[in-house]
């Protein structure tokens, strides 16, 4: 029974977690580095407590949809990496998210980030939840 409950708890222990973050305890970011001007979409970034008395918080980025659509019809996706080495920020350079690394022979310099037009933000808000808490 109690094994039957545990994927219940954990969805809404990440439902709680998605819905505390966004309500106002993050930063609004508007540039990053390599990306050439303001960003194009809206970035949100910042910490949720899960742990008061540990005082253990997971790093977070929102990112609204830029479908510009009311947010009570917009999905939204939570996604949580997993796996050693695999960074909250990894999945929106190389994967679902907005930016994109250019890639060229490395000159000494950042990284370039571009805009990726086939980004899942074109239809759906996207949450993404650093996991190393729970990885170690």
């Amino acid at each position: 029974m109690t094994l039957v409950r545990m994927p219940c708890r954990l969805c809404c222990f990440l439902l709680v977690v998605a819905a505390s973050a966004v309500s106002g305890r993050g930063r609004v970011v508007t540039t990053l580095p390599g990306y050439e001007g303001r960003l194009p979409f809206h970035l949100e970034t910042g910490y949720v407590e899960v742990d008061e008395d540990a005082g253990a918080e997971l790093f977070y980025y929102f990112v609204r949809a830029e479908s510009g659509a009311d947010d009570s019809d917009t999905p939204f996706v939570l996604r949580i990496p997993g796996g050693q080495r695999c960074s909250a920020f990894s999945g929106l350079a190389y994967e679902i998210g907005p930016i994109m690394f250019v890639v060229e022979p490395y000159n000494g310099s950042l990284p370039r980030l571009r805009y990726n037009p086939n980004s899942w933000t074109k239809v759906t808000t996207l949450f993404v939840l650093s996991s190393l808490l729970f990885c170690c």
